[in-house]
């Protein structure tokens, strides 16, 4: 589990391994700006989750291309 990125409203994004989920925190927005200053800021949960299945959308494509790349392709050994 890890967190993706949070909001200045006191949400944090998380990755829990399956999908997204949004956990409310009781730090104000410019305690969420000094301590999530590293992670993508997003607006809402609906922003962060498409910005999520896009990113996991990607890791499965360059996964597949990778392998693709690496397969030897009709050649006898």
């Amino acid at each position: 589990m890890k967190i993706f990125g949070y909001s200045r409203k006191g949400f944090l994004y998380i990755d829990n391994g399956v999908n997204l989920v949004s956990q409310q925190t009781t730090s104000d927005e410019s305690n969420m700006m000094n301590k999530y200053a590293s992670l993508t800021e997003f607006k809402n949960f609906d922003e962060a989750n498409n910005a999520y299945q896009n990113y996991i959308t990607n890791i499965d494509r360059n996964f597949q291309e990778d392998m693709i790349n690496d397969m030897d392709m009709g050649q006898d050994i």
